[in-house]
């Protein structure tokens, strides 16, 4: 066998594996893979967590809601509801917004919904493409965890985020205790208005706090993170890097 056929082999071995994310914890029961060039920015271990791309493009911020009471789904009713009415009473508070596409799914053991949609960032003038993921998990003692896992990019952009992002959030799992169905199949719930008034408080929130700049559109790197020699991007209150563990680089004051 020649020298060129076997390193054609060995190439076509590691190609793969090169591909192959990182899986990262997220609290203490949760993970998800972290494909190569995104980094947790995120210093602490509780939610929300942020990530953002390290060219500083897209980010994709994850947040967990307990559904307790009268606040959990019940069955699937509940779900197609829960989505008509984010359809309805969050999306038009977003300006200029326009749904794309929109999928709920049961899998037995989690349900959930993602919302594809575009949004217009008024102070900026900068069209925004999101893709919106809610996953839904019920625990033995019959409360439900909703993790909402949200990403966003200039649409322009989009497309080179969009293999990445949908990686992350479909990789996305909840290892802690659950049941083997996440519905319950108790009385009638108003689940729908909290998961309403909750969507509608939180986009709200990071659109009008957005940190995008218009033109190129990145996050604003010099006000909350700083970036290390090896390319690992880390929140301004970190003063080693995550990655290779060097200390941060300061200015010197004379």
């Amino acid at each position: 066998m020649s020298l060129f056929r076997l390193l054609c082999i060995i190439g076509l071995v590691i190609w793969p594996l090169s591909l192959a994310a990182t899986t990262i914890p997220l609290g203490d029961d949760a993970t998800m893979p972290l494909p190569s060039g995104w980094s947790l920015v995120t210093d602490d271990d509780e939610y929300p967590f942020q990530i953002a791309a390290d060219n500083l493009g897209a980010e994709l911020l994850i947040f967990e809601h307990e559904l307790t009471g009268s606040d959990r789904v019940n069955d699937k009713s509940d779900l197609k509801v829960a989505v008509d009415n984010v359809l309805a009473d969050v999306i038009p508070f977003l300006p200029e917004s326009q749904i794309l596409a929109n999928t709920g799914f049961f899998e037995g053991d989690r349900a959930g919904f993602v919302l594809d949609f575009v949004a217009t960032d008024t102070t900026l003038g900068v069209q925004l493409r999101h893709r919106l993921m809610s996953l839904i998990y019920r625990r033995p003692d019959g409360s439900q965890l909703m993790f909402t896992l949200w990403a966003k990019s200039a649409n322009s952009q989009y497309a080179g985020f969009a293999d990445d992002i949908r990686r992350m959030q479909n990789g996305f799992t909840y290892h802690g205790p659950r049941s083997d169905s996440v519905f319950s199949g108790s009385q009638y719930t108003m689940w729908y208005v909290i998961v309403a008034l909750f969507l509608i408080v939180g986009l709200l929130y990071y659109f009008r706090a957005s940190r995008l700049r218009a033109g190129e559109v990145n996050f604003r790197e010099s006000e909350n993170h700083w970036r290390c020699d090896c390319g690992r991007l880390n929140h301004v209150e970190t003063d080693h890097c995550k990655r290779c563990g060097q200390p941060r680089q300061t200015m010197k004051i004379t």
